[in-house]
């Protein structure tokens, strides 16, 4: 048997930056005054970018169908437990994606994903209780490596009854780091002149495909009551 992912395009953001005749002449006023309005002009609309993207890719990770384990008693263990906890499970899942089988990805089929393939998405305050020295040893790599692989999220969330919540029981997402799909479809800019106005019109446009491959190993790790 085949099995096949369809992905289309599914972003399109537009971002619109305008500057007048008044702004382009005190520019050339200062010694750095034309620097700075280019790096205005570049700035504002990367953040916007940025920030559109990292919320894409939340919601998408958010929703991204797979497997889950709980630790038992995690609310009730101290700080040194959990991260003894929390690290030893970790470290379990990720020798067990070394492995050939189909439990662990969305589609069932056979797959396996080698530690210095998997990545980690985590939140801040969970990222403090994991022990990255411990780590390190599961990745074959120095510290500085293995906290690159540690992909800070500010929060999780999870549809309850057609709404967006806050998942305040997932800790972390253990997974390959081919389960983000993303590719560019569209990056350019387009300007035109407002004569009425004495302005610029610049608008840039950012299109991607943005998708959770069903064929790769993930792992919710949540805390139990």
């Amino acid at each position: 048997n085949v099995k096949v992912e369809y992905y289309s395009e599914n972003i399109r953001n537009k971002y619109k930056m305008t500057i007048s005749n008044q702004q382009l002449k005190k520019a050339f006023m200062t010694e750095d005054g034309l620097h700075k309005l280019v790096n205005m002009m570049m700035v504002a609309p990367l953040n916007s970018a940025q920030y559109d993207e990292f919320i894409a890719m939340k919601k998408l990770i958010n929703t991204i169908d797979m497997a889950s384990v709980k630790i038992d008693g995690y609310s009730a263990l101290s700080d040194l437990e959990k991260a003894k906890h929390l690290t030893k499970l970790i470290k379990e899942q990720m020798y067990k994606f070394q492995f050939l089988g189909k439990g662990y990805n969305k589609q069932a089929v056979n797959t396996f994903c080698m530690p210095e393939d998997v990545v980690i998405f985590v939140k801040p305050e969970v990222k403090a209780n994991i022990d990255v020295e411990l780590l390190a040893s599961a990745f074959h790599m120095d510290k500085a490596e293995v906290d690159g692989r540690l992909l800070l999220i500010d929060s999780f969330t999870k549809n309850s009854g057609g709404e967006e919540v806050e998942d305040t029981e997932t800790l972390c997402i253990v997974a390959d780091k081919d389960l983000i799909q993303y590719y560019d479809t569209l990056n350019e800019t387009e300007s035109f002149r407002n004569a009425d106005r004495l302005t610029t019109n610049i608008f840039h446009h950012r299109w991607a495909v943005a998708y959770g491959c069903g064929f790769v190993n993930a792992l919710k790790i949540k805390a139990g009551e």
